[in-house]
């Protein structure tokens, strides 16, 4: 065997490992995006590849979509894609979505109010954890999560899947914003769709493979990580504090939702208490795992 040859064997089996390695972090991210208050980009975190994935996000543009398509510059468009990242990482949130998903449908449909409750605890400890970054206490973060929390709290008592409706455009729509948040530590997207009504609506199509809603769903979430996450980062660099706080607010607000979900599933207090601390610990101790890092 010729030492080029050699060379090329060896990158080969590096390039392998690291894709294996890079589809269990996609597993684990598709876990934590299907659950509300769970955060795939606080897994991206804890798993050592967050700055490669907004790095590769960074490289799509309009323009680069744009000669994509049209076939212009097709080279350099192809070399300016993270395929080792974005390729293992699709794959193994997709299939963990995939699948995963069923065990949420069966649960939303037999066990709604533990269910709830546990999302409760998720969103409860998440909102803590996540007010702990802002880092600064003014009258402006204090306004900025006063009003996170009233307009998620007027949001959640409007029953949003009704409001919305589940037309194309409004799953087109919630894609877009949702994948902003999973790509953001500390605020998840199946958070923002719960939020939305749009969560258990999703669950269901994933489960019963409507491959042309959840293809719509898709292209929201493309277009929403070309544009949204561009401004989101703007508002993340500039007025951190006050985003964060914000952030805090919405989430805060929004656990009027699972209340009356849980009112409405008419189950006995002591496992709603059981599953709300079990959500409650489980963000905590992904939290624990970060700081570790």
């Amino acid at each position: 065997m010729t030492m080029l040859k050699k060379k090329q064997k060896q990158y080969i089996t590096k390039k392998a490992i690291e894709s294996l390695l890079v589809f269990l972090r996609g597993i684990l991210m598709g876990l934590a995006d299907t659950i509300p208050g769970v955060s795939g980009g606080t897994i991206a975190l804890i798993t050592g590849i967050y700055e490669r994935l907004i790095r590769a996000i960074s490289n799509l543009n309009i323009a680069f979509i744009i000669d994509f398509f049209k076939g212009r510059k097709w080279q350099n468009n192809f070399n300016r894609i993270d395929f080792w990242l974005f390729v293992p990482l699709g794959l193994g949130i997709g299939l963990a979505i995939f699948f995963f998903s069923g065990v949420i449908d069966y649960l939303l449909t037999d066990h709604s109010g533990i269910t709830f409750a546990f999302f409760l605890g998720l969103i409860m400890a998440s909102a803590i954890i996540l007010f702990a970054k802002v880092k600064l206490i003014d009258a402006w973060t204090g306004l900025a999560t006063v009003t996170g929390f009233g307009f998620a709290f007027y949001i959640a008592g409007l029953s949003m899947g009704s409001f919305l409706g589940h037309s194309y455009p409004a799953i087109l729509f919630s894609g877009a914003i949702a994948i902003c948040a999973m790509i953001l530590p500390g605020i998840s997207g199946a958070f923002i769709l719960l939020l939305l009504g749009q969560y258990e609506y999703l669950i269901g199509i994933l489960h019963d493979l409507d491959l042309l809603r959840i293809a719509t769903f898709g292209v929201g979430a493309g277009f929403g990580i070309i544009i949204f996450s561009r401004l989101i980062n703007f508002l993340l660099k500039r007025f951190r504090p006050h985003t964060l706080a914000f952030l805090t607010g919405l989430m805060l607000g929004s656990i009027r939702l699972p209340v009356i979900r849980m009112a409405e599933a008419y189950t006995t207090y002591p496992p709603l208490v059981i599953a709300a601390l079990g959500g409650f610990i489980l963000v905590l101790l992904i939290e624990g795992l970060f700081r570790k890092r």
